[in-house]
């Protein structure tokens, strides 16, 4: 019996998972179409104002599943972690997550290398890897600053943290209870529609990430898996633009 069951969760329709999925997707879009412009405009650093947008999306998130599984266990800090698949990983999980890392970024690397050869072939320049709400940034203004990597740590955690607690902590155990062992593709799927704000180049260069994580999360039930890769996957190109030192 799943950790959710044992908790008397109810499963989560296909329905309900949209509405889980489809307001944060909402929430996304509107800051990044209007937020982001708007601090832009008001002199706030490009890189900054993803921050700043970001965190009024992901923070909710990460406090909308805590203090959901809170609820539903009691406060009881060991029912909590159970109930959000929060373990201590084994060596052969953490194995298996690097195996999995590794074929995440060769399939990402693979992707990207497809994507600029189809457009040289028919002419075209490449599709640019960065989200329309940053194409045409000057992207270099406020970066490796000191208030920037200040922001960029809340950012950071919030966005790993609240993702993936939210979809794959709170929302995937339900999800299993309706859809069994398939659930992990229906949480890849609604979890690309979440970045439907990102364009479609950048859409499907995260694809392998988007199915291979919830995948391995459900496989082993263990959310800290989910949480090792989207941090490295997204935190190494992230710190390193906030840095400076990619430009």
């Amino acid at each position: 019996m799943s950790a959710a069951a044992r908790h008397g969760l109810a499963p989560m329709s296909l329905g309900v998972s949209l509405v889980h999925f489809g307001l944060p997707a909402l929430g996304l879009f509107a800051v990044t179409r209007w937020g982001i412009p708007a601090l832009v405009r008001a002199g706030v650093a490009p890189m900054a104002a993803w921050y700043l947008a970001g965190l009024a999306v992901f923070a909710p998130l990460l406090v909308i599943a805590l203090g959901r599984a809170r609820r539903e266990c009691g406060g009881e800090p060991g029912a909590v972690a159970r109930r959000l698949w929060l373990r201590r990983p084994s060596r052969a999980e953490l194995l298996e997550a690097g195996l999995v890392l590794a074929g995440v970024l060769v399939a990402s690397g693979a992707v990207f290398g497809a994507m600029a050869l189809g457009a040289r072939s028919l002419g075209v320049s490449a599709p640019s890897p960065l989200p329309p709400f940053l194409a045409g940034l000057d992207l270099e203004r406020g970066t490796g600053s000191a208030p920037l990597m200040a922001l960029w740590v809340p950012f950071f955690c919030c966005n790993i943290l609240g993702e993936e607690l939210f979809w794959r902590g709170y929302i995937l155990p339900r999800q299993e209870l309706a859809f069994g062992r398939h659930a992990w593709a229906l949480n890849a799927a609604l979890w690309a529609v979440f970045h439907l704000a990102f364009g479609g180049p950048l859409l499907v260069l995260l694809v392998p990430l988007l199915v291979a994580l919830p995948w391995l999360v459900q496989r082993r039930r263990n959310l800290w898996l989910g949480v090792l890769l989207h941090g490295v996957y997204n935190g190494i190109p992230s710190l390193l633009i906030a840095s400076g030192l990619i430009r």
